[in-house]
């Protein structure tokens, strides 16, 4: 009997550690304080103001608040603050210390490089720096202030605004234009068509979505630069059966070898990052709760090629910048 229990807990013990999944470290960087200085980010926090107008339903008047809309972290772990509203980019290193500050109001700013809301940024592996704005051309920029180039994904003479752009693991980005779709720009040149879906190490792209409480279906798309639009190559769906999946999309990051879904099991607001191989089988798990009772605003994680996640916990003296670390 001895022999049997002891080949049973050994059997449990493999079966654990084939079911469980890798340990994230978690390393606190440095904090960035809310403010006006030099070194902190501008920041207004969400408020509600009731009032009560006599007679009828009390009503209440809201002011949103701003603050940094995302973050992006180059690949020698500087990291680059934009706001959608608050007209500010500014660039950290990996100790906190202010690298670049093309913030509206600073002197190395100017109209070339944003004259818009700022909806995204990204950073190349030669550190150049593209914005989008909603204009016609995207500026591409280095940590110095040198505008570079004025990339124009459309005829300059069409002013297409530019809404939005999907970097892929490969170095191409693709842009999206108003009412005029996709084209890519890779190696200098553009060409049409693009997907703002994932792309992997493959050359295929992935989207996702949940089609019941324990299941995901899965879009693999042919390169698109081929025919010009996002041909279906396959239709995927997946049953997770111990999983509980509100809600799930492709979340942006890594080195193409793996896919990230995010998900999120209920309408709190918590939720996960699931990593799986290309075979959509889960390989780590990483909790995330971007929305925390003690936290005052919000930023999505960010996933590095490197293999890193980077969160960001916005509370009351600013926000806390943290390295998550796989074991």
């Amino acid at each position: 009997m001895k022999r049997v229990n002891l080949v049973l807990m050994i059997i449990f013990i493999l079966f654990i550690k084939l079911n469980s999944y890798a340990e994230f470290i978690p390393t606190e960087l440095f904090t960035i304080g809310w403010g006006d200085g030099a070194d902190q980010l501008k920041f207004r926090p969400r408020k509600i103001t009731y009032h009560d107008p006599g007679g009828v339903a009390p009503g209440y008047d809201e002011d949103p608040g701003s603050g940094p809309s995302d973050v992006f972290v180059d690949k020698e772990e500087n990291f680059i603050f934009y706001s959608f509203d608050n007209g500010q980019i500014k660039g950290y290193n990996n100790q906190g210390e202010v690298i670049f500050d093309f913030s509206y109001w600073q002197p190395d700013y100017t109209p070339d490089f944003y004259h818009n809301n700022i909806n995204g940024v990204y950073v190349d592996s030669l550190l150049r720096l593209y914005i989008v704005d909603d204009r016609e051309f995207v500026p591409v920029i280095d940590y110095d202030g040198n505008l570079l180039d004025k990339l124009y994904p459309f005829a300059p003479d069409l002013s297409v605004p530019i809404l939005s752009m999907y970097p892929k693991c490969n170095g191409d980005i693709c842009f999206y234009g108003k009412n005029r779709g996709l084209v890519t720009y890779s190696n200098g040149e553009f060409r049409p068509g693009g997907t703002p879906g994932f792309m992997a190490s493959n050359g295929h792209f992935y989207t996702v979505w949940s089609y019941t409480l324990h299941g995901l279906e899965f879009n693999e798309y042919q390169n698109p630069d081929t025919t010009g639009r996002a041909e279906i190559r396959e239709f995927t769906a997946v049953k997770y059966p111990d999983e509980i999946i509100y809600e799930a999309g492709v979340y942006p990051g890594g080195d193409g070898s793996n896919l990230y879904v995010a998900v999120t099991p209920d309408t709190t607001g918590g939720g996960e990052i699931w990593e799986l191989d290309l075979d959509f089988n889960i390989i780590d798990k990483f909790a995330h709760n971007v929305w925390t009772e003690e936290e005052v605003w919000g930023i999505s994680p960010f996933i590095h090629s490197n293999g890193n996640i980077y969160r960001f916990r916005c509370l009351e003296d600013g926000v806390h910048v943290i390295k998550w670390t796989k074991q």
